[in-house]
């Protein structure tokens, strides 16, 4: 029973981040997304 959560949790995560890394298509604009996603992080809990 364990493996198989085990084995969603990664299938989901791999899902995740395909859809994030979707856009990108070097590990410059990889980087630059990540960049941006933790701009607009630190907006939202600086306000």
């Amino acid at each position: 029973m364990r493996t198989h959560a085990i084995r969603w949790l990664v299938g989901v995560l791999l899902v995740v981040l395909m859809g994030l890394t979707a856009g990108c298509a070097t590990m410059r604009g990889m980087g630059e997304d990540v960049q941006s996603l933790g701009r607009g992080i630190k907006k939202v809990f600086s306000e």
